[in-house]
């Protein structure tokens, strides 16, 4: 017998269409009768018969179960009423045409229940043998956990997207940072011997010391953008936190609504803490802007507090600080509160209750605070506000503060002679005048194989060399070998704008002698060119 065409027959059924054949297959394919056998209660799905008003006329135990009542109770009964409002019209009897849609499958949802069910409509037979157009079996089963695994693949391919993006915004970075410090390179350079010159002209010698100081925030923030794309090394040292949230506040300000009032109680005797200031800006940054978020256009108040605490073991709370001095950074807000269901939750990494974040905020900033033996607490009432207070145990500066720098310049003549190589211009020649200054004796060149040639006519003649990372031809590192092969003592110092090869953590273990990260101060490069010399 051909199975498969008396199949065909029931799945090509047109409604409205007379029936010529009858079904006459064996007895196990009894089941597409309108057969209501207590065999179906043996099915691991539910399954239920309607009629054309789209009542139950029968249903099995596992659909009873699946709706949560008895299966006596299920007979006669709109199955509207235990479904979903939403999926009301994927199984709605169609009174006029009297037939139900044309579909077969679809997803399903059954009243006070967050459960979807996969369902499949198949018109049942008559007892001619015929499909019939006036009644259905209806057939669903539990697809929630397959639901789940799609909904956190969906989240998996969001956090893959985000850190593509945070990979793709790296790479920007630090090509922009290079630019952008070989930019301020020569600014500071100048700088710093336009001050010298103006010794005395005290107000030309402030307006200077003015654009000094607008210049190394530059370095700063380029130094920030590094370090939140995680390229930069940190550089641990005694930190004064006043004016880095006051900078924050600054920064943020001009992008906040008129209706957030900002208080700030800073007490200036705080004493430094021992960390990156990349790393408290980063804290500050994160906790403003969260709690700007949190009250958004409606505004209320900011309270920002700084000032020093004593911790023991009897007030340290579920904080895991070690008893002693620290300084305490605290950020309130008038905002909507943190819902109690999610304080678990914000500082698990990628949780977040913003559109477009990323759920990385607080989770990094918390590890940052313990990493310097400190401890981030909060505490929120929801409607009224928020709370976030930041220990960072106090440091010690070991600043050498003994003697002005202006003392110190005469530490840094020399004699020597110096090959500098760097393919700017302006560098060349900012560097260049800053040294014979000091009088050294330089060869510029800003093109690396020039460089090689000279150096290959003279080796005896320069005493140091002194050549930018990112060169056309051949690289620093690579001219740096190249020299060292011809005069292997002479010492070399690689600068650079940012690198991925080269830092203030390897170029030793690369046979560098001395490294030097742009923007650099004239008083930064001749400490370093007469310590090396010396050495040597």
């Amino acid at each position: 017998m051909n199975m498969s065409a008396d199949i065909n027959i029931v799945k090509n059924f047109i409604p409205g269409q007379k029936c010529e054949k009858k079904y006459t297959g064996p007895d196990h394919f009894d089941f597409l009768r309108d057969d209501h056998s207590r065999l179906y209660d043996f099915l691991p799905i539910g399954y239920v018969v309607l009629d054309e008003n789209g009542m139950i006329k029968s249903a099995n135990l596992m659909a009873a179960q699946l709706l949560g009542v008895d299966k006596s109770h299920l007979i006669h009964r709109d199955l509207t009423d235990s479904i979903h409002k939403d999926d009301h019209k994927k199984i709605r009897f169609d009174k006029t045409n009297g037939s139900y849609p044309a579909f077969e499958s679809f997803d399903m949802r059954f009243k006070n229940q967050q459960n979807y069910f996969w369902a499949r409509v198949t018109l049942l037979i008559d007892e001619a043998g015929c499909p019939g157009s006036r009644q259905v079996k209806l057939t669903f089963h539990d697809i929630s956990q397959l639901r789940q695994v799609e909904h956190e693949n969906a989240k998996l391919k969001h956090k893959l997207q985000q850190t593509q993006k945070m990979e793709a915004i790296g790479e920007l970075s630090s090509g922009i940072a290079h630019d952008f410090n070989n930019i301020l390179h020569p600014i500071i350079g100048s700088l710093d011997m336009l001050i010298q010159d103006a010794a005395q002209d005290r107000k030309l010698q402030k307006a200077l010391k003015n654009i000094l100081t607008g210049a190394n925030r530059a370095s700063s923030l380029v130094r920030q953008i590094l370090s939140f794309s995680h390229q930069e090394e940190c550089e641990v040292g005694p930190v004064k936190i006043q004016s880095i949230l006051r900078e924050v506040i600054k920064l943020s300000r001009s992008t906040l609504p008129e209706t957030i009032k900002i208080i700030l109680a800073i007490d200036n005797a705080c004493g430094p803490v021992m960390a990156d200031p990349i790393h408290i800006y980063q804290i500050g940054m994160n906790l403003i802007t969260n709690a700007f978020h949190a009250m958004g256009q409606n505004g209320g108040i900011l309270d920002v507090t700084l000032n020093e605490v004593d911790i023991t073991t009897d007030i340290s709370g579920g904080m895991r600080l070690n008893p002693g001095r620290y300084a305490c950074i605290g950020v309130a807000d008038t905002g909507a509160g943190i819902d109690v269901s999610i304080l678990n939750k914000i500082f698990d990494p990628y949780f977040t209750t913003k559109e477009k974040g990323t759920g990385l905020g607080l989770p990094v900033i918390a590890a940052i605070i313990k990493n310097y033996g400190g401890d981030i607490c909060f505490s929120s009432d929801p409607g009224k506000g928020s709370l976030f207070q930041v220990y960072l145990p106090l440091g010690h500066s070991h600043l050498d503060t003994s003697q002005p720098k202006n003392g110190r310049q005469k530490e840094f003549y020399g004699c020597e002679s110096i090959l500098f190589v760097d393919d700017d211009p302006f560098i060349v020649d900012i560097q260049k005048e800053t040294l014979e200054r000091y009088g050294y004796s330089v060869i510029p060149c800003i093109s690396s194989l020039d460089a090689l040639n000279e150096f290959k006519a003279r080796p005896g003649f320069f005493d140091i060399v002194i050549c930018d990372m990112t060169l056309p031809a051949m690289t620093g590192l690579t001219l740096a070998f190249k020299i060292k092969q011809i005069k292997p003592d002479i010492p070399v110092i690689i600068c650079t704008g940012f690198s991925e090869v080269i830092n203030e953590e390897n170029y030793h273990d690369m046979g560098i002698d001395g490294f030097l990260m742009k923007p650099v101060s004239s008083e930064e490069t001749l400490e370093l060119v007469r310590h090396l010399l010396n050495n040597k």
